[in-house]
């Protein structure tokens, strides 16, 4: 035989389904399947595929913050406006009880509205750091650095689009 061929460990499942494991057995498998053309390949994929994933998976990391962050921006807006509407309707009633369901409301929302705002610092954070790390690694990012950064500068409704 002139040409080595590397069998893919996850797909061959003559071999891996088999009851009785020995060398033997699966070299006669092996020699089976490959007479049939039928091993499952693995391969290696080049370097500029590789780095494309790379910067295709932290542009999808990117994109996927933003769109989180905007989210969370909204629900922030959403629970300004419930503080602002609760808080005229209740202040309108004189009562101690209505008094301290404001206070209660009041304080529900706030901490709502506060972990809001540490669930967007987080994904700003994150967003920092991903800017960081592209920016240390230009060489590794090589021609699409520029793409990237673009990428990160545009809204994240933008980017589903194109």
């Amino acid at each position: 035989m002139d040409e080595v061929k590397l069998a893919h460990p996850l797909k061959g499942e003559a071999i891996a389904e088999a009851r009785i494991k020995t060398d033997s057995i699966d070299s006669e498998t092996l020699a089976y399947l490959l007479r049939a053309d039928l091993i499952p390949e693995a391969y290696l994929r080049d370097k500029s595929n590789l780095q494309r994933q790379k910067i295709l998976r932290i542009t999808q990391k990117i994109a996927f913050l933003r769109d989180s962050l905007k989210k969370l921006e909204k629900e922030e807006a959403d629970i300004k406006e419930q503080i602002d509407a609760r808080i005229q309707e209740l202040t309108k009633a004189k009562s101690e009880v209505v008094r301290d369901s404001i206070e209660k409301s009041i304080i529900e929302l706030e901490q709502g509205r506060k972990e809001n705002d540490e669930k967007r610092l987080s994904v700003h954070h994150t967003i920092l750091e991903l800017e960081n790390l592209i920016s240390k690694n230009e060489s590794l990012f090589g021609d699409y650095s520029g793409w990237i950064h673009g990428v990160m500068k545009k809204p994240a409704n933008s980017q589903k689009k194109g």
